[in-house]
């Protein structure tokens, strides 16, 4: 219902690639990533905030809502 939201099923990095999601078996809170430049079994596609703009074609993103949790300086170096 919602024509100017657009939901990706992606993984933002700051490079292209693909990350697996790592569970430490330390509870819902802990899981993390792990980059590689192969698709594998479960992993999810890595794309850059500035490849996710240009390839949907927006001028600009208006609000981003992201949960990193401790991965900001990779992400926005």
């Amino acid at each position: 219902p919602y024509p100017f939201i657009s939901s990706l099923n992606k993984g933002i990095w700051h490079k292209q690639g693909w990350l697996k999601v790592i569970d430490n078996g330390t509870g819902n809170n802990s899981f993390t990533v792990a980059y590689t430049n192969e698709p594998s079994q479960g992993a999810i596609e890595a794309v850059t905030i500035d490849g996710m703009i240009n390839t949907a074609g927006w001028p600009h993103i208006d609000i981003l809502k992201l949960d990193i949790e401790g991965t900001e300086k990779e992400l926005f170096s």
